[in-house]
């Protein structure tokens, strides 16, 4: 039996609906629109490519995202994309960021034309009047930078910083209103330097990078409450002691796999610990929502990845709130008591 949540002070009087989303794997499909209508969600994370979008300088396929957005929105989920994945026609690798002259153009333009599709006046809702209007009003930019098969340049804080900047002049230019949203951070880098909290600082020691950025990100991956509440504190931490402690953070990707428990992957903890995990850690984000400035918790994954999919993570097959197969998993009633409180 479930325990209703009782909001407490520390959690304040009101949490908004667009507190809780969700990252599917890949794409959402089938009874996935259905539970994301009964839990109320209204946020989501996906993915959009650069290079399956703009396969050629200019060249458009918004086929995609196009049929991602719009059965979101029909649903009343507001798409928020992280965009990375940089095309063979600017790098010959994705994992590149597009930083030189040229790149770096290419790079804007390709947001301008995702803003002027999906934005507020994007053409996406001009010619589909159909769908309920959602337009995308928050652009992450990439994915992990922190992670070298994400983001693979010599100096990932100072190259990020300068991609963040570019970035957010672009969408600036486009729509003033949007929000850039930094890359959510993983909090298990390959080497300590890369820890979440000292990659911001070193981030934010690029001139003016403050100005250019209305929310930082995290991924908090921890194999405990501590270690989760641990990872929290820093990231806030290193944000306040370089003068941006007033920056919304956003934590766009969290969660554990129902998988049984195994040596070296601290991550599984089975079915009941994975439902007891989420009610710990959402209880304890809404009491800290206020005092850490966190506006959005994402959970990853919504159904877990297919079974035969190869994955480069040890916990993606059976971190969803269902089985691949759809079925529910005792974290799905979790969930529930959260995001339809």
């Amino acid at each position: 039996m479930l325990v209703p949540l009782v909001v407490t002070s520390g959690a304040g009087a009101s949490v908004p609906r667009t507190f809780f989303g969700a990252v599917p794997w890949g794409d959402f499909f089938g009874k996935d629109y259905q539970r994301l209508q009964e839990a109320k969600v209204r946020n989501a994370r996906t993915p959009f490519h650069w290079n399956l979008i703009e396969p050629s300088r200019g060249v458009y396929d918004w086929g995609s995202t196009d049929g991602v957005v719009g059965k979101l929105a029909i649903t009343h989920v507001r798409v928020l994309p992280f965009l990375n994945d940089t095309p063979s026609w600017v790098a010959n690798d994705r994992t590149k960021p597009p930083l030189g002259k040229k790149a770096k153009k290419a790079w804007g333009n390709f947001l301008q034309a995702c803003i002027k599709r999906y934005g507020r006046h994007g053409k996406y809702w001009r010619t589909h009047p159909d769908i309920p209007k959602t337009p995308i009003t928050a652009w992450q930019i990439w994915n992990e930078p922190n992670l070298k098969n994400y983001f693979d340049a010599k100096k990932p804080p100072r190259s990020y910083a300068k991609l963040v900047k570019v970035s957010d002049k672009a969408i600036n230019k486009a729509d003033k209103h949007a929000k850039t949203v930094l890359a959510g951070l993983s909090g298990n880098p390959e080497t300590k330097k890369n820890a979440p909290q000292r990659f911001l600082k070193k981030m934010l020691k690029v001139h003016k990078l403050k100005k250019h950025f209305n929310a930082a990100a995290l991924h908090p991956y921890a194999p405990s409450i501590k270690k989760f509440k641990k990872l929290l504190r820093q990231v806030h931490t290193a944000l306040k002691k370089k003068g941006a402690g007033k920056k919304q953070l956003w934590i766009t990707e969290m969660g554990w796999g129902s998988a049984h428990p195994e040596k070296n992957k601290p991550l599984l903890k089975g079915k009941q610990g994975q439902k007891r995990l989420l009610k710990k850690s959402f209880k304890m984000l809404l009491h800290s929502r206020k005092r850490l400035h966190i506006k959005r918790v994402y959970w990853f994954l919504w159904r877990d990845a297919n079974p035969d999919v190869k994955t480069n993570c040890t916990f993606c097959k059976s971190s969803g709130l269902f089985h691949y197969d759809f079925s529910p998993k005792p974290s799905w009633k979790a969930f529930l008591s959260f995001s339809r409180r």
